[in-house]
């Protein structure tokens, strides 16, 4: 619902085909709290929504996260992973910060449009036919960004 907050140091998971909107809401988890899309899930983050991520993050099996005119930190010390035909989809001025190694592989990406930016303070990897793709968009990578493969 619009502006509900949720807020947990415990794991957070989307699995098996579910589908959840944060529409104008606050998502933030804490140091135990890793956040799992997995298995087809869908979660999105829209209309000035804001979500702040301090453990990993792994996105699998075909998920998907879109982020809409709103935010997305993810600030762990953990790798943050995206295998398995996963995706981030972002538009409309969007923002999505990088804070710890994350790991494009297997099919899955980013992709990004109308103005929206990804920030990275940490190392990118796209391996084995990942991509990224800016449409009309900002990157802007404080760590290297590693393509492997057939990344793109």
């Amino acid at each position: 619902r619009e502006s509900a907050s949720i807020t947990s140091d415990g794991p957070l998971r989307f699995v098996n085909s579910s589908i959840t909107t944060f529409l104008s809401s606050n998502l933030t988890l804490g140091a135990a709290g890793e956040l799992q899309i997995q298995n087809a899930a869908r979660l999105a983050f829209r209309e000035s929504s804001e979500a702040s991520v301090s453990s990993g993050v792994f996105m699998t099996h075909d998920s998907l996260m879109t982020i809409d005119n709103a935010q997305v930190t993810f600030e762990s010390t953990e790798p943050i992973l995206f295998t398995d035909v996963s995706g981030v989809d972002m538009a409309h001025g969007a923002v999505i910060s990088i804070d710890s190694m994350a790991n494009f592989t297997d099919s899955s990406g980013i992709f990004l449009s109308r103005g929206s930016q990804l920030i990275s303070s940490a190392p990118i990897a796209f391996d084995d036919s990942a991509l990224c793709n800016f449409g009309n968009s900002v990157g802007n990578f404080g760590g290297p960004l590693y393509l492997t493969g057939l990344a793109t």
